[in-house]
């Protein structure tokens, strides 16, 4: 009879939902297990670590990032050469001072997608508190080789006008865990 088949049916029904129900448990344990699982949700710029510009920016975007969702890694970092080497940007940012390598940029990334040079701070400009600032971003419908002229210009003259570090900024431990 159609009647009995129906209790049938359900059983295996919820034995496939217990199963998927032990699967999504073991996926969600992974998820929580893993080392700064915000890499994969979050927003992250990636800066130069010895340049007191770029320290200072990543400062301001901090106190204008009133929700936190961005998170900073050093490009000089282990983590920072992933990315790079993950968006191949390697070559790109990397420009050979006398025996150093120096990087003219900072990058943000947004997903699968990197972006830098004044795209990357224009993007970021998008997750200010300030609606006043977030306005900033409206500047992109400038083409980027002329944006790019202005940000290189500055990029060059960092270390001469704000000076350079041996070792990278240190967060204070309320920060700590924006940064990678």
């Amino acid at each position: 009879t159609p009647y009995r088949s129906y209790p049938l049916r359900t059983n295996v029904l919820m034995r496939q939902f217990e199963n998927l129900k032990i699967l999504f448990q073991a996926y969600h344990f992974q998820i929580n297990s893993l080392p700064n699982f915000q890499i994969m949700t979050n927003p992250i710029v990636l800066f130069d670590g010895q340049c007191n510009l770029c320290s200072g920016a990543v400062q301001f975007i901090i106190e204008r990032d009133k929700a936190a969702k961005l998170r900073f890694a050093s490009l000089q970092s282990d983590l920072g050469q992933n990315y790079l080497a993950k968006h191949q940007l390697e070559e790109q940012l990397e420009r050979e001072q006398g025996s150093e390598k120096e990087f003219d940029t900072f990058v943000l990334i947004e997903g699968k997608q990197a972006y830098t040079r004044s795209t990357a701070a224009l993007r970021i400009a998008r997750y200010f508190h300030s609606p006043i600032w977030r306005m900033l971003y409206g500047l992109i419908i400038i083409p980027r080789p002329l944006r790019d002229v202005v940000y290189r210009f500055i990029s060059r003259n960092r270390y001469r006008w704000f000076g350079k570090t041996n070792s990278c900024w240190m967060p204070t431990p309320e920060l700590k865990q924006r940064f990678l």
